[in-house]
């Protein structure tokens, strides 16, 4: 019997549960399934623009990166990336030129022409029809009856409110960091509740070298829900200034002892009673 070979392709922008799903639909459908990431195609540009969830998360080598961690246990998934701009002309209006030359690149990558061409796009079926003239067309959920959720809602309502619907790749990239500064006996109780009340993980600073540090990182994003915390040391402000910087929200539980030192990064201070309650709030505003 001859072996079927699939092709999937897509922008991947971002990768969520409607392409996993069609994915592995597909790979179950045929002994090789090869996927492809077009990237640098011609509307690419001004929907990242246009984008509101996180610009830096749609590079290419990002979404390479989504797809082969999701994939990467399965065997007979092939994942592929073309650079459209240097392959297709995408300055050429002709949309059948474009597909056509699509067409040539995903054959001499594969070492033949795919037997099944699979898509979750009805409207594309005129054109595989005419690039894959010998392959069966499968059209999955078109009607995104199992996942109701498109790339293009994702980019217009940004993570946070998708959230369900990325891939564990994304959701490990695109978790909010919250870090809290104070005096360590306040700050400890609120730690251990917020973390508790957002059912998510916490880095703690104490003691905290870069290795260590890298590691505990990945550790809390991978096992964080949306949010996750890092309790700061103040002890060694000064030697992880920059990376504070870098995260999401910082809040300061105000105290004279460590306004100085904080001057350089920006914090929402909380110097209410409701401490607690001021934090939820904050914390909320991300979530939106």
């Amino acid at each position: 019997m001859d072996k079927k070979v699939g092709f999937y392709g897509g922008k991947f922008l971002p990768l969520h549960n409607g392409h996993i799903y069609s994915i592995l639909y597909s790979a179950r459908k045929c002994d090789e399934l090869h996927v492809f990431l077009f990237y640098n195609t011609f509307e690419e540009k001004k929907k990242i623009e246009e984008s509101v969830f996180p610009k830096k998360l749609l590079t290419p080598q990002t979404r390479e990166l989504a797809l082969k961690a999701e994939f990467k246990n399965c065997s007979n998934i092939k994942i592929h990336s073309i650079d459209s701009e240097k392959c297709f002309n995408n300055t050429n209006d002709n949309e059948n030129i474009r597909w056509d030359s699509e067409s040539k690149e995903v054959i001499k990558i594969v070492g033949c022409e795919p037997n099944i061409v699979f898509s979750s796009e009805p409207e594309y079926e005129e054109f595989f029809k005419k690039s894959y003239p010998n392959a069966e067309i499968v059209v999955i959920d078109a009607k995104r009856k199992l996942f109701d959720i498109s790339a293009t809602e994702i980019r217009k309502n940004g993570e946070m409110k998708c959230w369900e619907h990325l891939s564990k790749a994304y959701k490990v990239l695109a978790g909010k960091s919250i870090v809290l500064f104070g005096e360590a006996a306040l700050k400890r109780k609120i730690v251990t509740d917020l973390t508790k009340l957002y059912q998510t993980t916490c880095v703690e600073m104490y003691n905290a070298n870069a290795e260590k540090l890298k590691n505990e990182l990945l550790k809390a994003r991978y096992n964080s829900n949306k949010i996750f915390f890092i309790n700061a040391d103040e002890n060694n402000i000064k030697d992880f200034e920059e990376f504070y910087k870098e995260q999401d929200l910082c809040i300061f539980f105000e105290n004279e002892k460590y306004s100085e030192i904080l001057k350089n990064i920006k914090c929402k201070k909380i110097s209410s009673e409701n401490t607690f309650e001021e934090c939820i709030k904050n914390i909320n505003k991300l979530l939106l």
